[in-house]
């Protein structure tokens, strides 16, 4: 069973909010949550753009800027949670450097999931989601700003290393909690370039020993990280776009997948995998589903 964890979430007073708070209300029994820690970080103490009309009718003298937002989230809170959420709540509001503050908070709070809003730009706080997951260690959460659906597939790109077996056995403990989730795995095969079919062996013929090479990685990454005991199913694709995340895309798409989760981190052929090339391209396409970094 996973450890009681540490949340951490951004808001911004946007309409985002309300879907980081019922995300984190739909998912905290499988991210396993102790303490969501509730930041707005502004700025200046000017009044937050993007606040709804009736929050900046309320801004008066008496009653200063910060203890507004403070009991603004709070009412947010009770909203989706009700008087006595499952889990401890803290909620502070700063004024400083919003990205440098939040990254603060996740050292010095040992934060294991950093929960943001999946959406071009922040226009509240000032900090961008995949920026700040950048330059973090905890685990992610990207919430889609859609609507969000019930949990029965979750898809795992692998490259067999320890942080693919991490999202896996994450995945599992999903599952453990509703035992009707399914969970894929996925790998790109990639393809040798054009000139090696020049050779006299067929193309097919690399294809076959590619595809036999990927089974038999798979099958030493089960046994060497003990996993056997997990229900999953395993889909190999080989990289006839020459773009690993294009493939996931369409995977996902294909196959109606509700959720991405991914092992920080890669070091094989995916070695720029989080947060490198392929992942910042599944973040910015995978704007329907939920994302999940692992680290």
């Amino acid at each position: 069973m996973a450890r009681h964890s540490r949340v951490l979430m951004a808001v911004d007073l946007s309409p985002m909010d309300e879907r980081l708070m019922k995300a984190l209300y739909c998912y905290y029994r499988f991210l396993h949550v102790h303490k969501a820690y509730f930041l707005h970080v502004m700025p200046s103490f000017s009044i937050p753009k993007g606040a709804d009309i009736e929050f900046h009718s309320l801004f008066t003298t008496e009653y200063p800027v910060d203890e507004k937002v403070h009991d603004k989230i709070s009412s947010d809170l009770k909203e989706v949670f009700g008087e006595e959420p499952p889990f401890e709540t803290h909620i502070d509001v700063r004024e400083v450097s919003p990205l440098n503050k939040l990254l603060h908070w996740i050292k010095v709070k040992e934060i294991d999931w950093l929960v943001v809003g999946h959406k071009k730009s922040s226009d509240g706080s000032g900090i961008n989601g995949r920026r700040v997951a950048r330059q973090s260690n905890s685990n992610v959460f990207f919430v889609p700003d859609a609507s969000l659906r019930s949990t029965k597939k979750i898809l795992i790109p692998i490259d067999f290393s320890e942080n693919s077996a991490r999202a896996i056995r994450q995945a599992y403990s999903w599952k453990f909690l509703e035992p009707d989730v399914q969970i894929e795995c996925i790998y790109i095969i990639d393809l040798p370039p054009s000139d090696y079919y020049l050779r006299p062996v067929p193309r097919s013929g690399f294809q076959a020993v590619l595809r036999k090479s990927a089974e038999q990685a798979y099958e030493r990454f089960i046994k060497k990280y003990e996993l056997g005991h997990i229900p999953m199913d395993m889909t190999y694709q080989e990289n006839t776009y020459s773009n690993i995340a294009n493939h996931i895309y369409d995977y996902i798409k294909e196959n109606e997948i509700d959720l991405l989760m991914m092992g920080a981190q890669g070091r094989t052929a995916l070695n720029n995998f989080i947060f490198g090339s392929v992942t910042e391209r599944l973040v910015e396409r995978c704007m329907e589903i939920p994302v999940l970094v692992i680290r």
